[in-house]
């Protein structure tokens, strides 16, 4: 049984930022801990000047989408999921699970290896991206670590997600029981809480999570701005406009994302065709799929099937 509606709901977003930034300054690795769809709830911790320079340039979206799909393979292994980022750098993984419900993850790395070192276990989430020479001197400056290590850290930071989501629920559940909302607890925050956690941002997050909620539900289904307002309540042209405000694109942007994550999924643990996970999706066209694939992973569907199923 789901208690709460979502990751916000659940932690001190403040607290838990204060604790990012300690973890990442001990243990050498950026951090940052996204939601259940891939979008930041924290501001990155130490995070190495290539990344800060690559998701700043043109680059940027193909950082994201090896974010969107670490966490979706985390969720999918219910444990730690490290890979090779786009820019060649090791990142892991951590999932986030309260009362059966994936809720988000923590995103850590941003480390080279040892090219001596054998790393093939490790997958490549999309092609290596051909740095230009500015970014290439950056990227050498990535501090070094040994496989075993990150594996280590992964490992632990694994044991502290699961303790602190542990922790988090049973004070959810106690502030519930008292008639106390967590904002209103006077628990510990850091001085400088992350970027879109104000009010305006939690507000949004609250009309619109019914239709998050159903989208991800119903990806096979024609869904339009009309329906997803009239189940949050609101007006379809206030619906985009806070749509669009909270995540960064439009209603169909974002359906067509979910439909890829989940596409990848099918084509990586199932033995359906191209066409088939297309018609699951709810694509009515097998070939506008396949170019809403490649646009978001760079690869077609088949390709990306070819090398990734398991």
């Amino acid at each position: 049984m789901r208690i709460f509606g979502g990751i916000e709901q659940l932690l001190d977003i403040g607290e838990l930022q204060a604790i990012q930034d300690d973890i990442a300054k001990a243990t050498g690795l950026a951090i940052i801990t996204v939601d259940y769809t891939g979008r930041p709830l924290t501001r990155h911790s130490c995070p190495s000047a290539f990344c800060t320079k690559v998701r700043m340039s043109k680059y940027g979206a193909l950082c994201e989408k090896c974010d969107s799909h670490g966490g979706i393979e985390a969720a999918r292994l219910h444990s730690p999921y490290i890979y090779f980022c786009h820019a060649g750098l090791v990142d892991f993984a951590i999932p986030f699970w309260a009362d059966g419900q994936y809720l988000g993850a923590f995103m850590g790395g941003q480390v080279r290896m040892d090219p001596e070192q054998d790393t093939a276990e490790l997958e490549a989430i999309l092609p290596r991206t051909e740095l230009p020479e500015q970014l290439q001197t950056a990227w050498e400056e990535v501090p070094l670590m040994n496989l075993d290590h990150v594996r280590a850290l992964a490992d632990m930071l694994m044991h502290f997600g699961t303790i602190y989501m542990q922790y988090t629920r049973y004070r959810y559940l106690a502030l519930q029981a008292a008639g106390q909302p967590l904002r209103q607890a006077g628990l510990p925050r850091s001085k400088s809480p992350a970027p879109e956690q104000d009010d305006s941002a939690r507000h949004r997050q609250a009309l619109l999570a019914p239709a998050v909620k159903y989208i991800y539900l119903h990806t096979n289904e024609k869904i339009t701005v009309g329906q997803m307002a009239a189940l949050c309540g609101i007006s379809g042209s206030y619906f985009s406009k806070l749509f669009v405000k909270e995540h960064l694109c439009s209603l169909a942007q974002y359906i067509n994302r979910i439909r890829v994550e989940q596409g990848m999924e099918l084509l990586r643990v199932g033995a359906l065709s191209v066409r088939e996970v297309s018609e699951k999706l709810g694509f009515e066209d097998c070939g506008y799929f396949i170019k809403v694939f490649k646009r978001f992973t760079g690869v077609t569907p088949l390709e990306y099937q070819k090398t990734h199923r398991i």
